[in-house]
């Protein structure tokens, strides 16, 4: 999925955006800094999605359209720190967040 991100492949609806979490969090390990950022903002994204579903907001089609928005931001922050991983000496720099993608060490 990285790698399809960082070709341009965009989120177009929150199932889109879903789906496309889902696949990097299989593709990243419990040791990445980032896939823990990626699991709690899927955790957030399914959350959205079900009121989206669910119509607890006044406006749902702006909800999806925000989630879509700030999820195609995260997935070019994605695509940045792929295309340059050693970026600013870190593994990632996910400029869009200002978050830094770092290897959890074990003890």
């Amino acid at each position: 999925m990285v790698n399809e991100i960082a070709s341009g492949r965009r989120a177009a609806t929150i199932p889109d955006v879903v789906n496309m979490m889902t696949a990097l969090d299989r593709e990243w390990t419990d040791r990445d800094g980032l896939w823990w950022f990626n699991r709690l903002y899927l955790r957030v994204t399914l959350s959205v999605l079900d009121a989206v579903a669910t119509t607890k907001y006044r406006d749902p089609t702006f909800l999806e359209q925000l989630d879509v928005v700030f999820a195609n931001l995260y997935f070019d922050a994605v695509a940045k720190g792929n295309a340059n991983p050693r970026a600013a000496n870190v593994d990632t720099v996910a400029v869009a967040y200002g978050f830094v993608r770092i290897d959890i060490k074990a003890n």
